[in-house]
C-alpha cells in the first residue's frame, strides 16, 4: 500500500479511469507496479465498508478482478467529469490541504469548493485546479 501525495508533474506516475459501470468507475495508476492481478487504485485506507475516510488516501490492489468494485473505491463516472473524486459510498471527495509539493490528499464532504477540484488529462495525469503545476502521484 502506497500514500497518494502531491509532486511537480515531471516526477508524476499517471492515472487511468478504467469504466466498470457506468455510474461507478475506478481510478488505477497507469504502471501496474508489482500487481499481477490487477492495477493499483485509489483507495480508502482500510477494508472495503469498514475504511474510514479520515485514515486518508492510499494505492492499492484494485478489486475489479473479483467482479465488482471495491466501496473505498469506486468513484462517481459523472462527477470525474465535471473535475470532482467523489467515494460514493462514503460521500467523500478528494480535498486538497496546501497546494505545495508533498501535501497529502484529505478525504472530505463534497461540497466541491475549489480544493476539490481536479483536472484530468488525456494523458492520465490528475493536477489540482488551484496548483496546476503539481499533480497526484504514489
Amino acid at each position: 500500500m502506497k500514500n497518494l501525495v502531491l509532486f511537480y508533474s515531471l516526477f508524476s506516475s499517471a492515472l487511468l479511469f478504467s469504466n466498470y459501470s457506468t455510474a461507478a468507475v475506478e481510478v488505477t495508476l497507469v504502471d501496474k507496479l508489482d500487481g499481477n492481478l490487477s492495477s493499483y487504485c485509489i483507495d480508502i485506507v482500510g477494508g472495503q465498508k469498514n475504511a474510514d475516510p479520515k485514515n486518508g488516501l492510499q494505492a492499492h490492489t484494485c478489486y475489479s478482478y473479483q467482479g465488482q468494485l471495491g466501496a473505498d473505491q469506486a468513484m462517481d463516472a459523472d462527477l470525474i467529469s465535471e473535475g470532482y473524486f467523489k467515494i460514493s459510498a462514503f460521500d467523500v471527495c478528494l480535498t486538497l490541504g496546501e497546494a505545495k509539493a508533498g501535501e497529502k490528499i484529505d478525504l472530505l464532504s463534497c461540497d466541491k469548493n475549489e480544493r476539490q477540484h481536479f483536472y484530468h488529462t488525456k494523458q492520465g495525469t490528475i493536477t489540482p485546479a488551484t496548483a496546476p503545476n503539481l499533480c497526484v502521484t504514489v
